[in-house]
Order: C-alpha cells, then structure tokens, then sequence
C-alpha cells in the first residue's frame, strides 16, 4: 500500500487533489473496481509578458476492473498544461483517453495491449495536433520482483500544421525491478 498524503496541496502554480482507493491483495481473489483520481486546477504565468496566463481545468483518473482471475481492464484520462518551443505559444493544453488490457498467459508471462488518443491545442496558436497510439507486449518475470519485456508501438500524429504529422513504429526490449 502506498504512504498517505494530503488530499490537497499546492504544487508550482495549482492546486492538486488526489483521491485514490488503494485495494490491498485478498486471498479470495475479489473482482473490484480500482479508482485512481486526480483532479487540478492549473494556472500558467509564463515568463514573457507577451503571453496571456492559461487556466484550465487539468487532472487524471485511472479506473482498473479486474475482468477475470487472469485479464485487467484499465481505462485511463488526462489533461494538463504542457511547456512548449512552438514560437508565439506559451504552452498547449493535452488531453488523453486510452485503454490497457492485461492478460496473464502464464503464472510468469503476461500479454498487454494499449490503446490511447492525444489532442494537444496550443494557446495564443492555430496549431493543434492529434495523436493516435498503439502498442503490443509480453513481460515475463525472471525472478520475484525483475521482469523482461518486449513491446511494439505505433504513433501517428496529425497536425494543423502538416510539417509537425509523422508515423512511428517503434520496438522497446526492457528489463525492470519493481521496488
């Protein structure tokens, strides 16, 4: 279980909440729902008095379902206030809705695959960008706490401004510790 912290601080220039359900493990197995929030209200003061502040509505929430002994569902959102190089933008506002599934193919190796879409708007800008994301992998376990992975990921962004749209295919091999 995670360490308790203040339901509210105040983090740079936001106010942060955090409300999570923390499900400790059971022996019996229970299929219960998971929720992760967190909600924050951000205000950006750029550093040059050309941009305007952006205030914005910004947090995250996961909600993880245990669909069966073996597979896990997670869907997933987020929307932030990002620094930006775009010349003339302070910042952009970035959304994310997504999805993960788990599936444990053995007692040491587990399938997962992801799926998410990204929307970022630039302030003081026409640009946005649209980003579509997907990705396949294994992990297996090596020992208690050390995992292998190998993942495929694709990306594909679509822009205002076509200079900025790519395609991306990337492979990823991992090897990890949880602590």
């Amino acid at each position: 279980s995670r360490a308790a912290s203040p339901p509210c601080v105040w983090y740079s220039s936001s106010w942060r909440c955090l409300s999570q359900w923390i499900r400790h493990p059971e022996p019996t197995g229970s299929r219960q729902a998971t929720p992760l929030l967190l909600f924050q209200h951000s205000k950006g003061h750029p550093p040059d008095s050309r941009f305007k502040t952006i205030t914005t509505p910004a947090g995250s929430a996961d909600l993880r379902w245990q669909a069966g002994e073996d597979t896990a569902l997670t869907l997933f959102i987020d929307r932030s206030i990002e620094e930006t190089t775009l010349p003339g933008s302070p910042a952009y506002i970035y959304t994310l809705v997504g999805g993960r599934i788990e599936h444990a193919i053995t007692d040491d190796l587990t399938g997962i695959a992801r799926a998410a879409f990204a929307r970022s708007d630039f302030a003081q800008s026409t640009r946005w960008d649209n980003e579509a994301d997907m990705s396949v992998g294994l992990r297996y376990r090596l020992m208690s706490r050390v995992f292998l992975g190998v993942d495929y990921r694709y990306t594909q962004r679509i822009s205002s401004d076509s200079i900025f749209n790519f395609r991306r295919n990337q492979v990823y091999l991992e090897l990890t510790e949880e602590f």
